[in-house]
């Protein structure tokens, strides 16, 4: 993922990169791998990967109605300096439709380098907020439904603190460092 290849294959640029060296990596994977390939597809949660693509298809939908753009059109005015409305329209956001879509969604309107920190940080802990707010947080409780039943309210008990917490302290060291001129 670090190596520079947009600059050693022709016509490569930076965006076709990541799914590049995924594949490559799955494919040597498989070549170098001690278990036949159809060993390795029967153990991956295919309804679990359609669910995820499917986000990303929905905020596609979404963004070409122009809903969300029309949503940070009316907010983002408001987010302030500081970053902190931001930050909070990033954990809202992230609980709506997932941390990984809204951030693919909101892409085109981060600019520069604190906030896309901003972004970075808050996103991640929103995904502790609620069970929707991560995919990983979907594949957790479903691989532990036959262990352990937790619910909405349940999860929404410990992700309300955890998140509070986190955010504020990602928030107030990256406000910080900000202001030092180091984001």
């Amino acid at each position: 993922f670090l190596l520079p290849l947009e600059r050693w294959v022709p016509g490569l640029d930076a965006v076709q990169k990541l799914p590049l060296v995924a594949l490559a990596g799955a494919t040597l994977a498989i070549l170098a791998g001690r278990f036949p390939p159809a060993r390795a597809f029967r153990e991956v949660d295919w309804g679990l990967l359609v669910f995820f693509a499917g986000l990303f298809v929905v905020i596609a939908g979404i963004d070409r109605t122009g809903i969300l753009p029309a949503l940070h059109a009316k907010v983002g005015p408001h987010f302030g300096p500081s970053g902190g409305g931001l930050t909070l329209f990033t954990v809202a956001m992230s609980n709506l439709v997932s941390n990984v879509p809204f951030v693919m969604a909101a892409r085109g309107w981060i600019s520069g380098d604190y906030e896309w920190t901003l972004v970075a940080m808050a996103s991640t802990f929103a995904g502790n907020l609620t069970i929707v707010g991560s995919v990983a947080n979907m594949i957790v409780l479903e691989l532990s439904r036959d262990r352990a039943k937790i619910g909405f309210w349940d999860y929404l008990k410990a992700g309300v603190p955890v998140t509070v917490a986190t955010t504020a302290a990602g928030f107030a060291i990256l406000y910080a460092f900000h202001r030092l001129g180091w984001v």
